[in-house]
């Protein structure tokens, strides 16, 4: 078994080495969209001499093997500490974390409105006035001039994760990092490509659960209406799905106010409906660099099963005695 390595640095202090010989297991979580990263730790604590973090520590925390870089999979900060134990198990201290400040502006109602604005400027001054410096949004998505936006009492997170679901994207903070990626393109804001993670039979694959096709609602067409000025009519945007063996056509239930508008909620419609006609969960060996919306490629487990899938989660697992792992679950065939 390769020797784990793993890194824990509170408040920009790396404190690693009080670790060493307490540390129980570390859990790291990372899901797809809206849905913060969340992180524990658990230490033996039958010494007592554990000094407890305080509760807004921010808490960064790295891992790998042996001869190799060890990378970081989690940055955010400490909202709970508990202490558990019973004279018949011991004591233990779980740190419990969380990718976004609960306690920040993140929450709080916004009220103001934006004209012929993009994408990209409602969410960089909605970040703004949220105690967000930096917002990265995917050209693709970022580029859409919106003739009239409105935050009637909506936070920035609800703010995010709505336009999230009116483009087709993906919303997540991480970090004091907000940014908004075209969902089920593989590639960060910046547009640049995430690593694909290969999961060999008899390599680094400990265990699968794969259903390749699944029944479930999917359409093979969406439509959304709009109004167009100059034509004076209403007319309609359409996307088709891959979807196989499906006829069902899907209509917008709510009007956009314009083409471009149409454009990304039919993109948006399409990639619901395509993504989860696959379901799986699979564990590996550990490997910090899965991420959510990356590919995943199966490899040397059977006909039928073989091949590429969407990841949709990732937890990385450390414990003490039996290793680093990771599980993905996986959402769509490609």
């Amino acid at each position: 078994m390769k020797k784990v390595e793993f890194q824990v640095i509170a408040n920009g202090k790396d404190i690693t080495q009080n670790f060493t010989n307490i540390l129980t297991s570390i859990t790291v979580e990372d899901n797809t969209g809206y849905t913060t990263d969340t992180a524990s730790i658990v230490i033996d604590d039958t010494a007592g001499s554990i000094r407890f973090p305080e509760n807004g520590a921010i808490l960064q925390i790295g891992l790998g093997f042996a001869g190799e870089n060890i990378a970081t999979v989690f940055t955010g900060k400490v909202d709970e500490v508990n202490s558990r134990g019973a004279r018949s198990s011991g004591k233990y201290i779980t740190i419990h974390a969380k990718g976004i400040d609960t306690k920040g502006k993140l929450k709080q109602p916004l009220s103001r409105h934006f004209d012929d604005s993009s994408i990209s400027e409602i969410l960089r001054k909605a970040g703004n006035a949220a105690g967000i410096t930096d917002v990265r949004v995917d050209d693709e998505i970022g580029s859409v001039v919106r003739k009239y936006e409105l935050l009637d009492d909506e936070s920035f997170l609800a703010l995010g994760e709505r336009l999230a679901k009116e483009t087709g994207g993906v919303f997540k903070v991480r970090n004091n990092i907000a940014s908004l990626s075209v969902k089920n393109s593989g590639k960060t804001p910046k547009g640049d490509t995430l690593p694909t993670i290969k999961a060999e039979y008899g390599v680094n694959l400990h265990g699968w659960d794969i259903s390749p096709q699944i029944e479930r609602p999917g359409y093979k067409t969406v439509k959304v209406r709009h109004y167009d000025e100059d034509a004076a009519e209403w007319k309609e945007v359409t996307e088709t799905t891959n979807l196989e063996g499906v006829d069902a056509e899907n209509v917008g239930q709510f009007e956009a106010p314009d083409e471009a508008q149409a454009k990304q909620l039919a993109k948006s419609m399409k990639t619901s409906s395509e993504t989860g006609s696959s379901k799986g969960t699979i564990t590996i060996e550990g490997n910090s660099q899965a991420q959510p919306d990356a590919e995943c490629q199966i490899v040397n487990v059977r006909n039928g099963i073989d091949g590429t899938y969407r990841i949709d989660g990732v937890r990385h697992t450390y414990t003490r005695g039996a290793g680093f792992v990771t599980s993905l679950s996986l959402a769509q065939k490609l």
